[in-house]
C-alpha cells in the first residue's frame, strides 16, 4: 500500500458552520435530543458478542457433558475466535477511558457506533476543535513497523505490519469508516469541509525507540498517549460548535 501525502486540513468557516450547525439541529431536533443523552459506552458490542459466545459454548459443553462440563469449561480455554472479542472490547475500553479524560477539556467522544445499513460499528468517533476523528484500537501483540513489500524495479509498496503480519487491511477498514463519517457530514452539512481524520491506535504493541506515528493513505497509527496529544490540539471550532456536530453524528450513528 503506497503511503499517501498528508494534506492539510481544509479551513473552517466559523459563521458558515455555526449558521449550518443550528440549522442542521433543528431538524434532527428529536433524534439529537436522545442520541445526544446517551455517548455509548466504550467496547459494549464486542463485550456483548464475547459473553455471547462464551455463554453459548458452556452451555453446549454441559449439555453434552453433564456431570464433567463445569471441569472442562476451567480446564479447557474459550477458542480464539471468542477471546479474540473479549480482546477487543479491552482495547476500546483502554482507548475509551483515556477519551473520556479529555471530555473536560470540550472533546466530545462517541463511543461503539452502528454504521446505518451495515453490520459494521465504529469503535470511537471524537469531536475536537480541530475536527472529527474515527479511531480504531487494537491490542495487537508485536512490533509495529512500515514495510516495503516492492520488488525489484516496482513501485514502492508500503504496509503496515504487527508481529510479523501484515496489518494493512486495518488501514482499508478506516478509511472505509472515514468516507462513512464523511458522507454523513456532507448529508448533513452540505457544501461544509470538516476535517474528518482516521487513526489506528495499538494499545500493546511494541514500538521501535524513538518511532513517530506512521501514516498509510491518510490513516495516522500511533499509540495511545500520541493520540491524546492529537487530539489537544487546538483548532477553529468553538465548544458549541463540537458538541452540536457531535450531537448531529450521534444521531446519524446510534448506538451499536
Amino acid at each position: 500500500m503506497a503511503q499517501a501525502r498528508e494534506q492539510a486540513a481544509p479551513e473552517v468557516d466559523e459563521i458558515d458552520v455555526q449558521d449550518e450547525l443550528s440549522a442542521e439541529a433543528e431538524e434532527l431536533e428529536v433524534e439529537i435530543e436522545v442520541a445526544g443523552s446517551v455517548r455509548g459506552v466504550a467496547g459494549a458490542s464486542a463485550q456483548r458478542e464475547f459473553e455471547r459466545r462464551r455463554d453459548k459454548r458452556a452451555q453446549r459443553v454441559r449439555e453434552k457433558y453433564p456431570k464433567l462440563g463445569g471441569l472442562l469449561l476451567i480446564l479447557v480455554e474459550d477458542p480464539q475466535s471468542t477471546k479474540a472479542w473479549g480482546k477487543g472490547a479491552k482495547g476500546e475500553q483502554a482507548v475509551g477511558a483515556k477519551l473520556e479524560q479529555l471530555a473536560a477539556n470540550g472533546l466530545e467522544v462517541l463511543h461503539d457506533r452502528r454504521i446505518p445499513g451495515t453490520r459494521a460499528n465504529i469503535d470511537h468517533i471524537a469531536v475536537s476543535t480541530t475536527g472529527v476523528h474515527v479511531i480504531d484500537p487494537k491490542r495487537y501483540k508485536g512490533k509495529v513497523e512500515r514495510r516495503d513489500v516492492s520488488g525489484f524495479f516496482q513501485e514502492k509498496d508500503e504496509r503496515l505490519f504487527v508481529g510479523g503480519r501484515d496489518r494493512s487491511k486495518l488501514v482499508e477498514g478506516v478509511l472505509w469508516q472515514m468516507e462513512r463519517v464523511q458522507s454523513a457530514i456532507a448529508d448533513a452539512l452540505p457544501g461544509l469541509e470538516i476535517p474528518v481524520t482516521g487513526t489506528l491506535c495499538f494499545v500493546d504493541a511494541e514500538w521501535s525507540l524513538f518511532q513517530r506515528p506512521m501514516t498509510f493513505s491518510g490513516v495516522t497509527v500511533l499509540r495511545p498517549k500520541e493520540l491524546m496529544k492529537v487530539l489537544e490540539k487546538p483548532g477553529g471550532l468553538s465548544r458549541e460548535q463540537v458538541k452540536q456536530l457531535a450531537d448531529i453524528l450521534a444521531a446519524k450513528f446510534p448506538l451499536a
